[in-house]
């Protein structure tokens, strides 16, 4: 299976490139050559791991050197009023054997890559005041939820999105409609209707029973220099045990650039809630929990960042989890970046579990504007 991919993923390379080379020598008519030629970048994310709970000898399994991700993206205006975006993620992947296993460490015969569709989809571009969107997408729960790990402020997601929505957040295939409301500020209402296959939140064993997301935006322009961004949001839909299951979240972002010298300070403090439900399950049936960081920008190139979080049942039946991150990044442009991040996680009945992450950020091509 891995070879099809590999071949698949070498054809769209070899085609991109053969596309480029004949536009760089064909004379540009009308801008006709150029629309041929969608834009395409590719995001590498390198990690290195080392995790050891107090006391312990030894580190744990999941550590050492690895390759986090990679990311290739095709974009482009299908005409003047649609716009596609195909987005592939090459990740680690463990063998569905193993990925059944409850107990010890994964043998290296285990592990392997996978490359999956992470996005596909068509967006509308020309409609007044309303974006529809069709395809597979991350869904608007939330803030966190939308972003792609090369943007995460920290190197890995919060636990109350890890242990909610899974590990790799919540990204489904449906239909999108984002309205933008007359308001005297920024006010977009979201909702969506998905095929709800998550197995962390949904997996009804009827293909009709689908699942529905919102979410309501308010951007506040406090100062030319001071933004307030508040949002609500919220899913609900049938889960495998013929039961339903249901998320609400709430998340707030503060952003500070000052108009004069705005290239070398900022400052960023944001938050966000989920409190979900998964009727019928045993374990983790009800979570809730929170992620707040600080986000300072020191000089040119670098930041400092300080995160603190907790995750765990409000009825006591699921272990409660306490972590603090603390975070250095280094980014001589915007196309490389070098952060360094300690973890230390607290409660669940274990020792403090200490971790460190080094991770290298690298991007190249001409890879889309991230949301504000």
């Amino acid at each position: 299976m891995y070879r099809y991919w590999s071949v698949f993923f070498c054809s769209i390379f070899s085609l991109s490139v053969a596309l480029t080379a004949e536009a760089q020598s064909a004379p540009i008519l009308g801008g006709a050559v150029q629309s041929m030629n969608p834009d395409i970048s590719v995001s590498v994310l390198t990690l290195y791991k080392q995790s050891k709970y107090k006391g312990a000898k030894k580190t744990e399994a999941d550590g050492g050197f690895s390759l986090q991700e990679t990311e290739l993206q095709l974009a482009a205006n299908v005409d003047p009023y649609i716009r596609a975006s195909v987005l592939l993620s090459i990740h680690p992947a463990e063998s569905p054997e193993a990925s059944t296993q409850t107990t010890g460490p994964v043998s290296p015969e285990e592990k392997g890559s996978a490359i999956e569709p992470e996005e596909v989809y068509l967006e509308t571009i020309a409609i007044p005041y309303v974006t529809f969107k069709a395809g597979r997408f991350h869904t608007a729960l939330g803030r966190h939820n939308l972003l792609h790990a090369h943007s995460y402020p920290f190197i890995d997601a919060p636990l109350i999105s890890q242990r909610l929505l899974g590990a790799d957040g919540l990204t489904e295939t449906g239909l999108s409609a984002a309205v933008l409301v007359p308001a005297p500020w920024y006010l977009e209402a979201t909702v969506q209707a998905v095929q709800g296959d998550s197995t962390a939140l949904f997996a009804s064993e009827s293909s009709s029973d689908l699942a529905s997301i919102y979410h309501v935006k308010n951007l506040f322009e406090i100062s030319d220099s001071t933004t307030l961004d508040l949002g609500l949001s919220g899913a609900s839909g049938q889960n495998f045990y013929n039961k339903r299951s249901t998320v609400e979240g709430a998340d707030f972002t503060f952003k500070w650039r000052p108009v004069q010298g705005g290239k070398y300070t900022s400052v960023i403090f944001a938050g966000e809630y989920l409190q979900g439900s998964v009727r019928g399950r045993e374990e983790d049936s009800k979570l809730r929990g929170f992620a707040s960081w600080l986000q300072y920008q020191c000089a040119e190139r670098w930041w400092v960042q300080a995160r603190t979080e907790e995750a765990g049942s409000p009825d006591g039946t699921s272990a409660k989890q306490h972590k603090q991150s603390a975070l250095v990044s280094f980014f001589p442009s915007e196309f490389s970046g070098v952060r360094l991040q300690y973890d230390r996680i607290t409660g669940g009945g274990k020792d403090p579990l200490d971790t460190v992450l080094v991770q290298g950020n690298l991007v190249i091509g001409a890879h889309p504007a991230h949301s504000y």
